[in-house]
């Protein structure tokens, strides 16, 4: 398959000899996934300084969280589930997350991945961190 859509890159691995296997994220498409071959010939070298340069390097906010808990304190941030309520297709999650020498912070959310991404960027807040 062949398209063309602005994107970044998200992640790349050599493959093989001279190929490399590379995660983009486009507007159009999402994430997508492929094989380029010949990535590390001499004749696409002007292309690779562009893969090389991701535009966007963006953390998510749990991800933020446990790398501070983990350099200062060498713990992983707890997480705990409160509440689950609501109708299965649209329910309505608690959650918790505390790190050493701070306090519990709870936010909720339609998913458990929500509610924690929401509880994780309040207590970056809290700690002036975000």
């Amino acid at each position: 398959m062949i398209w063309s859509d602005k994107g970044f890159l998200l992640s790349k691995l050599a493959f093989q000899e001279n190929s490399i296997i590379a995660n983009f994220y486009t507007k159009n498409h999402g994430k997508c996934s492929g094989i380029i071959y010949g990535a590390t010939s001499k004749k696409i070298k002007n292309w690779r300084k562009y893969l090389n340069k991701s535009l966007i390097t963006e953390r998510d906010s749990k991800t933020k969280l446990q790398e501070y808990s983990l350099k200062t304190y060498k713990l992983l941030p707890v997480y705990k589930l409160l509440d689950n309520k609501g109708p299965r297709h649209k329910p309505l999650i608690k959650v918790s997350v505390k790190i050493k020498n701070s306090k519990n912070i709870t936010a909720t959310g339609n998913s458990k991945k929500e509610a924690e991404q929401k509880a994780a960027k309040k207590l970056l807040t809290s700690l002036k961190l975000s």
